[in-house]
């Protein structure tokens, strides 16, 4: 008996800001892959005159385009099965697309929960998958959060007290 291919695609959920920021990626993306397309074109009819002898230079430009292909293709495939999280402002549990405050005795921590598409640490946004993440998914106001020790930094409770 012979087995049938599943038609199930994945759902890729984003907030709609996400998807914005995928699409702008997108045209990024394919602005870059025009440009290194031209760029081996001409690398290729040096290269045929005897004007450019080195092949590395090449390869690396079609190693880069070859990257560059699959980016466009993940990003396509996000795109096309994105799932809008829905956002209230009024949240009772900690879910994808919720700012939430945290607040311990050294001070306020603040953090969007995106899907791992969209996620960013260094602007505040974590993954929903992540250790953090799923520590704060489906939490509620003033729930104590035991933040795990990391780096150098003792483990500490902190207390949440937002979400939006």
């Amino acid at each position: 008996m012979k087995k049938v291919a599943s038609s199930v695609r994945k759902r890729y959920p984003l907030t709609r800001q996400g998807v914005l920021q995928l699409t702008e990626r997108l045209r990024g993306l394919q602005d870059e892959r025009k440009s290194l397309i031209s760029r081996l074109k001409l690398l290729r009819s040096q290269q045929s005159s005897g004007r450019l002898a080195e092949d590395s230079i090449c390869i690396q430009t079609i190693s880069n385009i070859q990257y560059v292909e699959a980016e466009i293709e993940r990003v396509e495939s996000a795109l096309s099965n994105a799932e809008i999280v829905a956002h209230s402002k009024r949240k009772k549990r900690v879910d994808v697309g919720s700012t939430v405050r945290l607040k311990g005795d050294d001070g306020e921590i603040i953090y969007t929960i995106v899907p791992s598409i969209e996620a960013d640490p260094f602007a505040g946004k974590i993954s929903d998958v992540s250790p953090m993440g799923r520590l704060l998914i489906g939490k509620k106001l003033c729930d104590m959060i035991t933040l795990p020790q990391f780096a150098k930094r003792k483990a500490r409770n902190m207390e949440l007290v937002g979400i939006e």
